[in-house]
């Protein structure tokens, strides 16, 4: 939330790529979608979505619309309140990166619990690679 990537993101994004992930970015409205492009992250990505509010909704399109398995997918977010508690509602395997401004807001419930927890995120390629 600072506009700001974390060391090492673009690094992760691409191999990511390499590997055949297919990327996608749901972001609140705090920041515009030139942002994004700003920060030179955008071409990693399938589809980039600002939503004024994260929601289930939001999620349940992006899979819909591309056609994505749940099974095979993974959500990743710094927030247990909004993006874990979402993925893991909708049966995505959730990662936290617990780092950051959100870092000591901890999970209160199972659909807030992730099923891995990381603190930097060169930390997913052990996770789902």
């Amino acid at each position: 939330d600072s506009g700001k990537l974390f060391p090492g993101t673009k690094k992760v994004l691409q191999k990511l790529k390499v590997r055949g992930y297919r990327l996608f970015l749901i972001s609140h409205g705090s920041y515009p979608k030139s942002l994004i492009g700003d920060l030179g992250i955008e071409p990693f990505f399938d589809k980039v979505l600002i939503t004024s509010e994260k929601n289930v909704g939001e999620f349940e399109k992006m899979i819909s619309k591309n056609k994505l398995s749940i099974k095979a997918s993974y959500v990743v977010g710094d927030r247990v309140k909004a993006e874990i508690r979402i993925g893991n509602s909708l049966g995505l395997r959730s990662i936290w990166l617990k780092k950051g401004l959100f870092s000591e807001e901890l999970p209160e419930n199972s659909l807030e619990t992730p099923k891995y927890t990381i603190y930097e995120l060169g930390e997913i390629l052990e996770v789902v690679l």
